[in-house]
């Protein structure tokens, strides 16, 4: 059985610390909050863009007070 300085240990002799956990954590809740979230989602005509600077845009401070979400497809 490994001990948590063995694996520290181990990480640290393949190149790796044991700080970069927190930041694939952040890399996929970043992820998960630009799929999930509708201003950080890519804006669908100009994917250049997320909704939150389409909606800026076209005017600054417009918000979203309501919105329908469809599926096509299946």
């Amino acid at each position: 059985m490994l001990t948590s300085a063995t694996k520290t240990t181990k990480r640290m002799a393949a190149g790796h610390t044991h700080n970069q956990r927190p930041y694939r954590d952040a890399d996929r809740s970043n992820k998960f909050f630009q799929e999930n979230t509708l201003l950080a989602q890519k804006f669908v005509k100009d994917n250049s863009m997320t909704v939150e600077q389409y909606l800026n845009s076209m005017q600054p401070g417009l918000t979203v007070t309501d919105f329908k979400r469809i599926a096509i497809g299946g």
